[in-house]
């Protein structure tokens, strides 16, 4: 995996380079003193994945995840001497939030977050090594917990720290991140629509051109949601051409 670690404190930058590089075999391709030269080095060493500190001169961690998860939603762990920033953090969805001093352990989770996500998006076969992907939940309806099969699950939406399951002509909440869930999610059924939606793909009625190469997705149930051009390429497996 190719990692960059942006960090304004050149002893913490070494320390998390060991941990990654040295103690867990993940490629630094490079280290960066702040956002600015962040933002130069994902343009040219396209990196999987950024361990990205919060308290930065000039813009903070938090400023530059928020353009990453926008554009296009990069997996951001944050590396953090300060436990105050997390529900702050979690509005842009990262991967996991660590706190310094950083602990090996702690860092192994992440990269095998990011490594369960990157498989999804890319549509890879799961490694057997890997926990089985979620094929159900329980969630809180009033003070029950019920059981909701994931093929039951229409849409999933963020909404800042929670995510909104769709589901039974209902609305569950959570607490989690879009990018947690989606990362033990089958991606043969539910894919990224938008950045803050997951569609199951077998509950799509159809797909209604919204203009700029956006789509609006038609459940079913009728529910609808965005498809952004941004993920437009995910689903262009599953059209066919038509012939005029």
């Amino acid at each position: 995996m190719r990692i960059i670690i942006v960090d304004d404190e050149p002893l913490a930058r070494a320390e998390l380079r060991e941990i990654l590089a040295g103690d867990l075999g993940q490629q630094v391709v490079a280290e960066c003193g702040d956002a600015n030269e962040a933002r130069r080095a994902i343009a040219a060493r396209e990196p999987d994945a950024i361990f990205l500190d919060i308290e930065m001169p000039r813009q903070s961690g938090l400023q530059l995840a928020a353009e990453l998860d926008a554009a296009g939603h990069l997996p951001v762990v944050f590396v953090t001497a300060h436990a105050k920033y997390a529900c702050d953090a979690f509005d842009v969805a990262p991967i996991d939030y660590v706190l310094k001093p950083a602990d090996p352990s702690r860092c192994r989770r992440a990269v095998r977050r990011i490594e369960r996500l990157l498989r999804a998006r890319r549509g890879a076969p799961r490694d057997p090594s890997d926990a089985a992907w979620l094929d159900r939940v329980f969630v809180k309806d009033q003070d029950r917990l019920v059981h909701l099969p994931m093929r039951e699950i229409e849409a999933l939406e963020a909404m800042g720290n929670y995510v909104k399951i769709h589901a039974r002509s209902r609305t569950f909440v959570v607490r989690a991140s879009l990018t947690s869930i989606e990362a033990r999610l089958n991606p043969a059924i539910f894919l990224r629509a938008h950045r803050s939606h997951i569609v199951n793909l077998t509950k799509i009625n159809e797909l209604v051109l919204a203009g700029h190469g956006d789509f609006t997705i038609i459940l079913q149930s009728g529910h609808t949601l965005p498809l952004s051009r941004v993920y437009r390429d995910r689903f262009d497996s599953l059209v066919l051409s038509g012939v005029s």
